[in-house]
């Protein structure tokens, strides 16, 4: 199913369950049938109880995921204050479709997770986040990196010195997902 999301038809479906910004709507990304609907169908395969989203963006991955979900008991999404979008977009976008306990932060905190969506573009900050958050994951859990397409080199490092691999999805970035 992830890996033939270019056959898929829910993109547009997934675009109307959010708030967007008028110039947003339009936007390539959001419409990508490579880009939401992975998040959409990884809640078909995988039933974390702990969920965090560095980089949450609008909150469209996370919602995308959360949309349907009934395992996630707690969820914690981190944006740092440096970014386009204001705040309440996101939480506004995540509390649509998930009731349960919500948390948001600007900095990264302690927070056991079982699932964390780690989205950023920098290669250097990309390796923070990576040493950081893998501590935060419990065993079996699943890391999903977004712009892998960007970060090869920092996920073949990052999994070369701590014995891991990584599964690679063809989506509009690039997923590279680490099982600890």
């Amino acid at each position: 199913m992830l890996d033939n999301l270019h056959k898929n038809k829910i993109g547009k479906f997934l675009v109307s369950k959010f708030d967007l910004l008028d110039e947003d709507h339009k936007a390539t990304e959001v419409n990508d049938p490579l880009f939401l609907p992975f998040y959409y169908y990884l809640n078909e395969i995988i039933k974390p109880k702990n969920m965090m989203e560095i980089g949450l963006g609008m909150g469209l991955c996370s919602g995308s995921f959360l949309l349907g979900n009934k395992s996630v008991d707690n969820f914690l999404g981190v944006q740092e204050s440096k970014t386009y979008y204001n705040k309440n977009i996101a939480i506004r976008n995540v509390k649509k479709y998930y009731k349960k306990k919500f948390k948001f932060s600007s900095t990264i905190v302690d927070f056991k997770s079982d699932f964390i969506i780690l989205r950023e573009k920098n290669k250097e900050k990309m390796s923070e986040y990576l040493s950081s958050v893998f501590e935060f994951l419990e065993y079996d859990g699943m890391l999903c990196c977004d712009y892998a397409f960007d970060n090869k080199s920092v996920l073949d490092i990052f999994c070369r010195t701590r014995n891991l691999n990584y599964k690679f999805y063809n989506t509009r970035y690039g997923v590279g997902i680490i099982t600890k």
